[in-house]
């Protein structure tokens, strides 16, 4: 007799023990089941004889209105294929393949795949680039949207300090003091920021961040950088005479002009925006040491948190333990 067979006949027995007594509760109560027990096995007795008292087979796993899987991944497909698409695009997208599938649907399955918002595709594609995918123009381009710094990926540099960029940028304005810009230097290797708030755009105050912050913190790694790449601002250009211009030169570094800003420095300003200035300059009649003093914690932060450094090139990993880390071979630069 198998255990199936045992529990039909302790059902059967319950429910002649409940009819010789004439009272549930008593036979409930020896046999050790609920009321409501009970009354399921003396329905299930009355319409099927002893096999209903069997146990009922398990639930499907699977539901007629379940999404089936292949739908599922054609539409991850089609989150990466256009990252910057909704689930409204998506859906019409699919629709046009013959999937029904509502936007609510495609959120919550996006959701669970860790695509559901445009900064997690976002990293998904750079790790499938860094893995060998041939990117489209449209995915090529809302990557280094979402991280400036990946457009700057083939010109990687091989160690710490070797490759800075410093630009200028309008952060707030105080009562009293007036317009404040921040001067930020950034290494390319490792993300590690340098900066500081000053009231000047002039070239002394983005001296300042370079002779105080930057190069002093190189040299005492025993590393001294090559190439600083700045904007085309009147504070890093000029004639021979130019004190920054001569600052570069006395100091043995090439001074390089791109384009368009360095990508590095651009993430670096839109993580200040995000992260200090749109809180910080909420009150403006705060004092000028309080604003640097905020600041201050909040760079400390920025270069020990690897939250503030997802995807290329710390992949994850805090400026500091960047800077940690082994330098990698001559030569390597990474792709994603």
């Amino acid at each position: 007799m198998n255990d199936e067979h045992l529990e039909v006949r302790q059902r059967l027995a319950l429910l002649e023990l409940a009819q010789s007594l004439g009272n549930v509760a008593e036979a409930c109560r020896r046999s050790g089941v609920t009321r409501t027990q009970y009354y399921q096995y003396r329905r299930r007795h009355d319409r099927h004889g002893p096999d209903g008292l069997r146990n009922l087979p398990p639930i499907a796993r699977t539901h007629p209105g379940m999404t089936p899987a292949q739908v599922i991944e054609r539409t991850a497909a089609l989150a990466l294929a256009h990252p910057g698409a909704g689930c409204n695009r998506l859906e019409q997208l699919l629709r046009d393949e013959g999937l029904l599938v509502s936007g609510v649907t495609i959120q919550k399955h996006l959701g669970k795949l860790g695509l559901g918002s445009r900064a997690e595709r976002c990293l998904a594609l750079q790790q499938r680039i860094a893995e060998g995918l041939a990117p489209s123009a449209e995915q090529m381009a809302f990557v280094e949207r979402c991280n400036p710094a990946f457009r700057e990926r083939g010109n990687a540099p091989s160690r710490p300090g070797e490759s800075l960029s410093q630009d200028t940028m309008l952060v707030g304005q105080l009562r009293g003091v007036g317009r404040l810009y921040l001067h930020g230097v950034v290494d390319t290797f490792s993300q590690y920021a340098f900066a500081l708030l000053h009231n000047s755009k002039r070239a002394e105050a983005a001296i300042t961040v370079l002779f105080g912050q930057a190069l002093p913190f190189f040299e005492g790694r025993g590393l001294t950088p090559r190439v600083l790449q700045t904007s085309g601002g009147r504070e890093f250009c000029g004639g021979p005479s130019h004190p920054y211009e001569l600052f570069l030169m006395l100091n043995g570094i090439v001074h390089e002009r791109p384009a368009a800003i360095n990508g590095h420095t651009q993430r670096f300003h839109e993580a200040v925006k995000a992260g200090f200035a749109r809180e910080a300059f909420r009150d403006r009649d705060q004092s000028m040491a309080d604003v640097q003093a905020k600041f201050g914690d909040w760079l400390r932060r920025y270069n020990a948190d690897g939250r503030c450094h997802q995807g290329y090139p710390n992949q994850g990993l805090s400026p500091v333990d960047v800077l940690q880390r082994p330098a990698p071979a001559a030569g390597a630069t990474g792709g994603g």
